[in-house]
């Protein structure tokens, strides 16, 4: 993709401003001023974007998710089920720098995995996680190939992926994920039966405003149970 000056201004004006709404975030919500520190620490000489392909193929663009916007998903995924996060695995697919799954186990208590083929993007992951001592794992690894079983919440940011990748993923979904768990996607909903779109909203991430979509996997008998 060719960039000219005035998509780089705007990508950079974007940038400081997400930035300074991370900054905001944390300093009125003492609980995330650590993970917002540790951030600006590990990432002190260049952005996240320096440690990616600058050319990647479409299921590899990077983007990340602030923190702001993850608190947002996460509270309204807490809101829907009636009760708190605390406790229960969160799966990234293609968890990038680690945000979102790092603010819902700093925020939320959840218990985090996030799978990543980036080696650089996990190395700075892994050091936050070992720094803040906070319950994350992150491997460099195909999300494709591990087991998504057991977990109640699912984030995969698949707005670039191919159509491919996205049944791909619908599928596993499906197949893996218990009653009752979350599925997370971004841009687009997933098409099947057995996931049900509970809400959809706009929110701000690193590349600028896409779609949530917030689906719960039920069993085809308890699809009215909404």
């Amino acid at each position: 993709m060719r960039y000219n000056t005035p998509m780089i201004l705007y990508h950079a004006l974007w940038q400081i401003l997400t930035w300074g709404r991370e900054a905001l975030f944390a300093l009125l919500r003492p609980r995330y001023w650590r993970l917002f520190l540790a951030f600006q620490f590990e990432y002190f000489l260049h952005s996240s974007y320096y440690y990616v392909d600058k050319n990647p193929e479409e299921n590899d663009v990077f983007g990340y998710t602030p923190f702001f916007t993850a608190a947002q998903i996460l509270r309204k995924i807490q809101r829907w089920q009636g009760r708190s996060l605390l406790g229960e695995r969160l799966l990234d697919l293609g968890s990038g720098d680690g945000r979102f799954l790092l603010t819902g186990v700093a925020g939320f208590g959840l218990v985090g995995l996030g799978m990543e083929q980036n080696e650089r993007l996990v190395a700075k992951s892994q050091a936050i996680t070992h720094y803040l001592q906070i319950k994350a794992e992150f491997f460099d690894d195909d999300f494709m190939k591990g087991s998504w079983i057991g977990y109640e919440v699912i984030f995969v940011a698949w707005t670039t992926f191919t159509p491919s990748r996205v049944k791909a993923i619908t599928d596993k979904a499906v197949e893996e994920m218990v009653p009752g768990s979350w599925l997370v996607t971004l841009s687009e909903p997933a098409q099947y039966e057995g996931l049900t779109v509970i809400d959809s909203f706009s929110a701000w991430f690193s590349w600028g405003m896409s779609r949530v979509y917030l689906h719960r996997r039920y069993c085809c008998e308890l699809q009215s149970d909404i």
